[in-house]
């Protein structure tokens, strides 16, 4: 038995979280639902926010996506690119069938970015639109979903978040999904959703028992996500850092009038890894304007170690400390040893920070500090209280997570 995929968005009757410029309504099982049997989120979480693309006057596509800059939008691929309304098949080796072909890219400047933790429902509230779009050259998003928005307007006033790109997640990895999909209760939840998920497995990953491969670029979690949470996040539980993008999901169920999140409950789900598309992502940074902020690294935007300071929240390592008469962005080294290339000494003003290696007199042994990594990491990269969203997929069938409803 052939298992079909597609991503998957919330559904309700003509709104999409991510779907092609064309309203066709999708077929094969799929994903229709807000995070299954999640909370409300938090405005914590708002660096979730809600893609909008009006495909007339009575209806849009809804996706998720997540804030990387004020003017960076990451999300799925299909979110943003028109493919065939058709569930596909994609193997471990992350070869798709052709349900998954790439028709083409959407105009960037129809997708609509909406922030906050509650449902804003008129154009007019949005806070920007595309301007550019991110992705590779895959002509078919089995093991590709992953793009990238580029802003009009920056928003400066909500969070952005750390992304991992350095390495990928490992299975049994708790991590947390927050997206804008359709629940069990109804197709427009008012508040955005999350719910706190482990990995199940990490592709390349071949079952020949259910036919459900993992492609190398992705992973795959249980219940989770449904339509409209295409291209939200899945937060690792920890440092806050986004470790997967919604791509698709399904239970070989197809979703009714009544029950629009059938497809979703007890479903297969699986996100695409930002760690496989670094140097795409590296590109939307640079023209974003913001260098890339990295897991277990401070805010880019904030003054770096070492630096002059006055303040503490300005600083990427969360404390700006008086170093010998010098107020510096540094890392308290009184009890956990500080970062590889700085060096833990004593303050003549008291407490013990980490300066600089070349700075330092005490070349890593004043104050009982070594010079190590782990330990004392940048403050600025944690964000807690996340929680990851994904797609409900099932046993069988599959679809993109993507949402499509009639305005009201």
């Amino acid at each position: 038995m052939v298992r079909h995929w597609a991503s998957v968005g919330s559904l309700l009757l003509v709104l999409s979280a991510c779907s092609s410029s064309t309203p066709s309504a999708e077929k094969t099982g799929s994903s229709s639902e807000a995070i299954i049997n999640g909370t409300d989120s938090t405005d914590a979480q708002n660096s979730v926010v809600m893609i909008e693309q009006p495909l007339s006057a009575s209806s849009v596509v809804i996706c998720s996506g997540v804030l990387l800059a004020p003017t960076l939008v990451m999300t799925a691929r299909h979110c943003v690119s028109n493919l065939p309304d058709e569930g596909f098949t994609c193997d471990e080796n992350g070869v798709g069938s052709e349900g998954g072909d790439i028709l083409s890219d959407v105009d960037p400047t129809s997708l609509y970015i909406f922030t906050g933790a509650t449902r804003e429902t008129k154009l007019t509230q949005a806070r920007a639109r595309g301007t550019k779009l991110f992705h590779d050259s895959a002509t078919n998003i089995c093991n590709h979903d992953l793009a990238l928005i580029l802003l009009d307007t920056a928003i400066d006033d909500e969070p952005i978040v750390p992304v991992r790109l350095k390495t990928g997640p490992t299975a049994n990895e708790s991590v947390v999904a927050v997206g804008w999909g359709v629940t069990t209760s109804t197709e427009t939840p008012s508040t955005r959703q999350q719910r706190t998920i482990d990995i199940e497995r990490v592709g390349p990953n071949r079952d020949d028992a259910n036919e459900l491969d993992v492609p190398p670029n992705e992973f795959e979690v249980g219940e989770s996500i449904c339509e409209g949470d295409s291209g939200g996040p899945a937060f690792d539980s920890t440092t806050g850092a986004v470790v997967g993008i919604v791509s698709r999901g399904g239970n070989d169920t197809q979703p009714v009038a009544d029950d629009p999140a059938a497809s979703c409950v007890g479903a297969s789900n699986f996100y695409s890894e930002p760690s496989h598309f670094e140097s795409i992502i590296d590109s939307a940074y640079a023209a974003a304007g913001q260098d890339p902020w990295l897991e277990g690294e401070g805010d880019p935007r904030l003054t770096a170690p070492g630096d002059s300071c006055t303040d503490s929240a300005a600083c990427q390592t969360g404390l700006c400390g008086d170093v010998n008469g010098a107020m510096i962005c540094t890392y308290d080294c009184s009890s956990a040893a500080c970062p590889s290339g700085f060096a833990c000494e004593a303050s003549d003003a008291g407490g013990s920070f980490c300066i600089a290696s070349a700075a330092s007199s005490s070349s890593g042994s004043s104050g009982g500090c070594a010079i190590s990594g782990g330990a004392g990491e940048p403050r600025g990269g944690s964000s807690a209280g996340f929680l990851g969203f994904g797609l409900g997929l099932a046993a069988l069938v599959t679809r993109r997570a993507r949402s499509r409803r009639r305005r009201r």
